[in-house]
């Protein structure tokens, strides 16, 4: 059987490691936008409506549609930038899988125009997309220490995370630590 990048056009939702996924009778998550889902407890999210948290690791199981839905060519991207720029923020996404040194991702964010432009603007917001953490470990095994370095140089009170990877990723200190 052939491999197909046929992405389904449906929005995607997430729910917190506080809360529980809910299922319908199938095994299927509710869907939180149909009209009997008002009698579910709620929980599912979807990735505009985490504008508000400082940081939010997006997980997923491999090939779950993680990066179609929140990467650089995802499904959710125009939506986001749209409630980023409405609230006067800005926004960059990374694909973490496109570098294979520590010294290029220092000099992607050193470099970033965008990032550059915002440190001199008071008050505003810049949100951070880092898609394929997991895959770029592969590459840079110490790319958790290399965030932390580099982050760290940012202005860490206008900072919005967002970290994209697989669920394995979890429990690792370092992404813990970042």
């Amino acid at each position: 059987m052939a491999k197909t990048d046929t992405m389904i056009p449906w929005r995607r939702f997430w729910y917190s490691r506080e809360s529980e996924a809910k299922l319908d009778l199938d095994g299927f998550l509710v869907d939180p936008e149909e009209e009997w889902a008002k009698y579910s407890p709620p929980g599912l999210l979807h990735s505009t409506e985490t504008l508000d948290d400082r940081c939010v690791v997006f997980l997923g199981e491999p090939s779950s549609g993680k990066s179609k839905t929140l990467g650089a060519e995802g499904a959710d991207r125009q939506q986001l930038e749209a409630c980023i720029r409405e609230q006067g923020n800005v926004a960059v996404w990374l694909d973490l899988r496109d570098f294979d040194a520590s010294q290029d991702l220092a000099k992607a964010l050193e470099d970033e125009a965008t990032i550059a432009q915002w440190k001199t603007i008071d008050g505003q917001k810049l949100f951070l997309f880092m898609d394929s953490l997991d895959e770029c470990r592969l590459s840079i095994p110490t790319i958790s220490n290399v965030l932390i370095r580099e982050l760290d140089k940012l202005p860490a009170d206008r900072l919005m995370l967002r970290v994209i990877c697989r669920t394995a990723c979890r429990h690792s200190p370092k992404s813990v630590e970042i």
